[in-house]
């Protein structure tokens, strides 16, 4: 046979496998193109598929798909993340309503009020009031803004000791009216490597649960765990009736004393758990010879590492 024919006979064959490679591949992209149509228009959890194709459209079809699963995800998250936000600004605003509520109350004694001593009364429980609804607003703030996956700690080094004692003292009036002495056992010098004024929220989260749900006594330790940890315990006794439940004290707009005569926010706690986690420290709830404890580990200074 002659050699041109031959050859001339393999350049048609390469151009039709050629065109037939060209074809497939259009075909595949224009079933892809479809396939994404569908599931940009409708709200599906399929995933692209492709029957027999080539290896690198078969690559691009799982690429593909991860991304689609990636994106599938993030929207869970962030829906999941709106509705825990709604129900934080509802369950908040409930709250919020109650204080609001008795300050227009007082208020409106008070202008009515020909006593002064009855006026300075009234002046201090609107001032309490005030104070109250504060807090929550600032818990409030905090805990959104903790739940933004963005967010992060400034870590540097903390003198856990004298942020404790520092935050201990802030609150000496506070115990002094509800007629409370501390029992205190803190070690001095005790470092980290954490956010001091995430260090100092967690701290008065705990001594506020103390005062506002605790019985008539208060523990505050300070000290150095195994395995170069350190470990700060704030307890209170635990009044009749009101056993706190372990399993559920970080939750969200958990409280424990179910006549909710005391104004908080129900989220002091799920506050607290989410910043020491942010430190990369642990958190635990325990109840011990009629006392509620709340436990947090922490790296010493010693055991962290310098990138931390």
């Amino acid at each position: 046979m002659n050699p041109l024919i031959i050859i001339l006979i393999i350049c048609i064959l390469i151009i039709l496998v050629l065109v037939f490679f060209i074809v497939s591949i259009i075909s595949s992209i224009r079933e892809l193109n479809k396939q994404l149509d569908f599931i940009g228009e409708n709200k599906t959890n399929m995933t692209i598929s492709i029957g027999a194709s080539t290896r690198s459209i078969r690559k691009l079809t799982d690429r593909i798909n991860k991304v689609l699963v990636a994106c599938r995800n993030r929207e869970i998250e962030t829906a999941r993340k709106d509705d825990e936000i709604k129900e934080t600004i509802t369950s908040m605003s409930h709250d919020i309503r109650t204080p609001l509520t008795s300050l227009k109350g007082y208020f409106d004694l008070m202008c009515e009020s020909d006593s002064e001593e009855d006026k300075d009364r009234y002046k201090g429980i609107i001032a309490e009031r005030i104070d109250s609804l504060g807090e929550m607003l600032e818990q409030m703030f905090i805990y959104t803004k903790i739940n933004n996956s963005s967010y992060k700690l400034e870590k540097e080094r903390v003198n856990v000791s004298q942020t404790l004692i520092s935050t201990l003292l802030s609150y000496f009036e506070d115990f002094e009216r509800r007629g409370m002495t501390p029992d205190i056992d803190i070690d001095e010098d005790v470092f980290t490597v954490g956010d001091e004024p995430a260090l100092k929220r967690v701290f008065q989260n705990l001594i506020k649960n103390s005062l506002n749900h605790g019985a008539d006594s208060v523990t505050v330790r300070l000290k150095k765990a195994e395995g170069k940890k350190l470990k700060i315990s704030v307890g209170n006794g635990i009044k009749d009736g009101q056993i706190p439940d372990v399993t559920r004290v970080f939750d969200r707009f958990y409280k424990g004393d179910k006549s909710r005569h005391v104004n908080s926010s129900g989220i002091g706690l799920s506050v607290t758990q989410k910043l020491i986690i942010l430190m990369g420290g642990s958190i635990e709830a325990v109840i011990s010879d009629n006392m509620f404890f709340i436990n947090i580990y922490l790296e010493e200074l010693a055991n962290v590492s310098k990138e931390a």
